[in-house]
């Protein structure tokens, strides 16, 4: 038994509640790590003082004696010495409940507070300075590049000489034009946007522990043929070992028991996470587990799991 699970057993292992076998490991593993059995030993030292002085009460008119010092406070200390007294008597649970509840509230309305869109900025108009006398002749449009060129251009002569030319319109000033295009809003950037999914990042830890969580294995049949009767106990500490469970074929947790010659056969189901199957198809490879044949019904699988469905079956 590795350290983890001795050290979850140690009170256990000191109450006398485990079994012969396992707590024949976890006293195994005390002797083999030294902080275990510095832990062990502490646990067993206050364990100890316990039974020698049992439990100690307060003093007589201890109570009596705190309240009457409180009770000759001021009652005037400020708002502050009275927001104090009357907040210890609010339960710690309520306290953190009132506090969780104001930061969910507060962070959801800075939210809601940004604006989805802008406002279009409006376009900034140079201000004409109003002339002190009428002018007495306007100022020619301002043309654009192009009709500038066209304009300076000659005139091609025409075969028809009494054809005229229909008088070209003047565009309209530069200033109107850009006036009356609309002008495109720039995208709002709100603030403490989180980032997207394509570019958010993710441990590596992480996405192997989702990707590992998603997986279905699959049920392995294994078959067993041993002398041990104690054999099933055996599994049944191999896969706790491994964070799995031993089922029965109604797909209920199975507590080991020990084979006999009138009920030499158990058929069960190991279910371990998908990632420690291979090592415990090690382990049941080395207690000498051949392949067998699966169950056509068999249980659905756990996402994340395996599972190995064997036939221990006790040599005469």
């Amino acid at each position: 038994m590795d350290t983890f699970f001795a050290k979850n057993r140690l009170s256990a292992y000191l109450d006398g509640a485990l079994p012969e076998a396992e707590a024949s490991e976890v006293a195994d593993a005390i002797a083999r790590d030294p902080e275990l059995k510095a832990e062990y030993e502490s646990l067993r030292a206050a364990l100890a003082v316990l039974r020698q002085h049992g439990p100690v009460s307060a003093p007589e008119g201890f109570k009596a004696r705190v309240m009457a010092q409180v009770d000759r406070e001021t009652a005037s200390g400020g708002i502050i010495v009275r927001l104090r007294r009357r907040l210890t008597r609010v339960p710690l649970e309520a306290v953190a409940v009132a506090a969780a509840a104001i930061i969910v509230i507060f962070t959801t309305t800075s939210r809601m507070s940004d604006p989805a869109t802008a406002t279009a900025p409006a376009v900034a108009s140079k201000p004409v300075a109003a002339p002190d006398a009428p002018a007495e002749v306007a100022s020619a449009p301002r043309l654009p590049a192009a009709d500038a060129q066209a304009a300076a251009a000659p005139a091609a002569p025409t075969s028809a000489p009494n054809t005229v030319a229909a008088p070209k319109s003047a565009p309209a000033p530069a200033g109107k034009a850009a006036a009356s295009q609309p002008v495109a809003a720039p995208a709002p950037k709100k603030r403490g946007s989180p980032s997207s999914p394509a570019t958010a990042y993710v441990p590596e830890w992480e996405s192997e522990k989702a990707s590992s969580d998603r997986a279905f294995g699959t049920i392995e049949g294994l078959s067993l043929s041993v002398s041990d009767p104690k054999v099933l106990e055996k599994l049944y500490l191999l896969t706790e070992r491994y964070g799995g469970r031993m089922l029965d074929e109604a797909s209920q947790t199975l507590r080991p028991y020990a084979l006999t010659a009138e009920d030499p056969v158990a058929r069960l189901i190991l279910m371990v996470p998908v990632d420690r199957a291979a090592t415990l198809r090690d382990q049941l490879a080395g207690l000498g587990a051949t392949a067998g044949s699966a169950p056509t019904g068999g249980p659905a699988l756990t996402a994340g799991y395996s599972g190995f469905y064997i036939e221990a079956r006790l040599l005469p």
